[in-house]
């Protein structure tokens, strides 16, 4: 093996490692925002369809991703 190709090849698994750990952390934080941005939104919906007397609704569009999406809209949430 000639000395550059030593070097290129750790330049290239350094750079493999680093990718793959940005890749991993970047995911997981992507992950636990959209999770609780999603899940601050049915809180929302749910409370509000509640106050408006409509709390069956969502238990209608548990299931009708249709449904969850019209009424997300209906309140501005989407």
């Amino acid at each position: 093996m000639l000395w550059s190709e030593k070097y290129r090849n750790e330049f290239v698994d350094g750079y493999d490692e680093g990718y793959a750990e940005g890749y991993a952390k970047g995911y997981a934080e992507g992950y636990a925002e959209g999770y609780a941005e999603g899940f601050a939104r049915g809180m929302e919906l749910a409370y509000r369809l509640a106050s408006d007397g409509r709390g069956n609704e969502l238990f209608e569009a548990e299931g009708n991703p249709e449904k969850l999406r019209s009424l997300l809209e209906e309140y501005g949430l989407s």
